[in-house]
């Protein structure tokens, strides 16, 4: 595998700005761990959302949440 160009990756920079995600379509909920409530503030004031009717991009928690998630067979190998 060849190491790409500065070029390319300046060209491949350029085309993910083109294809950026829209503000209107990109939400962020913040969750307290200890209720499971979600809330638009990072600092879970005001009343929390009806979680029936919010469909976020990425629900931000303060502990960790192990999931079963694995990498699929045809996902690469980690470089490292």
């Amino acid at each position: 595998m060849t190491r790409p160009s500065k070029r390319e990756i300046e060209r491949a920079i350029e085309d993910l700005d083109a294809e950026s995600i829209d503000d209107d379509g990109f939400s962020v909920v913040f969750e307290d761990t200890e209720t499971g409530e979600w809330y638009e503030e990072p600092d879970l004031d005001g009343e929390p959302l009806d979680q029936d009717t919010v469909d976020p991009t990425i629900v931000w928690r303060d502990d960790v949440v192990e999931t079963g998630w694995e990498p699929t067979e045809d996902s690469e190998a980690d470089p490292r």
